[in-house]
């Protein structure tokens, strides 16, 4: 039986907080050491792996059933490389982080969807992913512009882990949900 929606974010929302502080802490402290070591896309590349681990870690506690462990890991995984590599593309070609944001949380749904195989419900699950991404990503960078400095990036990752968290535990809750029951909407 899948956890409860309210479970299911405030677990997703914490946790990846924790996640989100981490991880734009290390590119707040030690950015000039990791561009200048492994250059711009590495460097996101590591900063996402430590998002992987972490968020992994937090989100398999919400996952029951035999797609939890090392499964979920790889899932989430390829989920997240999807999210980051679509929304670096998106950004850098189009220069827009708003249409960076919608590609990499279509993405990130889509391979969820398929690991979860919820994807009779991939619109309304990306959907979710986007509005908190979004909100999260911009919430935060206006946060950061506010208070300024390392404060400021520190803020901007509690936000967009907080927000994006809150997505992926309710994406967790409403795909394992619709896997028991896969002719029902959502609540």
């Amino acid at each position: 039986m899948a956890p409860s929606l309210q479970r299911c974010i405030i677990t997703g929302s914490l946790g990846f907080s924790g996640a989100g502080i981490l991880a734009y802490a290390m590119a707040t402290f030690v950015s000039r050491w990791l561009y200048s070591t492994f250059g711009f896309s590495l460097s996101y590349l590591v900063l996402s792996l430590l998002l992987i681990v972490c968020g992994g870690a937090i989100f398999n506690t919400l996952v029951v059933g035999s797609l939890r462990g090392l499964r979920f890991f790889l899932i989430f995984g390829l989920a997240f490389l999807t999210y980051a590599a679509g929304w670096i593309s998106a950004d850098l070609v189009l220069r827009s982080a708003w249409f960076g944001s919608l590609v990499g949380s279509v993405l990130m749904g889509c391979a969820l969807a398929v690991g979860f195989r919820v994807w009779h419900s991939v619109v309304f699950l990306s959907t979710l992913l986007f509005i908190a991404n979004h909100f999260g990503y911009f919430l935060g960078s206006a946060l950061n512009t506010e208070v300024g400095g390392r404060a400021g990036m520190i803020l901007w990752g509690v936000t967009y882990g907080l927000c994006l968290g809150a997505g992926i535990g309710a994406f967790l809750h409403y795909a394992q949900k619709n896997t028991a029951q896969p002719r029902t909407s959502p609540e």
